[in-house]
């Protein structure tokens, strides 16, 4: 199982890839220090999952051909994703 540790920039504008689709899928932990909105490619803050700090770092088990996108709440932000999978 390969792991890997990366950090993005995430603005409030344009939905950012967090994580490509693939044949696999993979488990992510998501960290951030600010409130940033995830979901499917068009996600925004009115339509996204809420994260912020306060939640501390999440889980999420992405099944085969998911992928993750996110927008910030305001401006340019930085989070951290660690990826567990094959």
């Amino acid at each position: 199982m390969a792991v890997a540790s990366v950090q993005k920039s995430i603005n409030a504008s344009t939905p950012t890839l967090l994580i490509q689709a693939d044949a696999d899928g993979c488990i992510v932990y998501l960290h951030t220090q600010v409130t940033i909105w995830l979901g499917g490619a068009t996600v925004s803050s009115s339509t996204g999952m809420r994260l912020d700090s306060a939640a501390g770092p999440q889980e999420f088990r992405l099944q085969p051909n998911d992928a993750l996108y996110a927008v910030s709440n305001s401006g340019t932000q930085t989070i951290t994703l660690l990826t567990v999978g094959n």
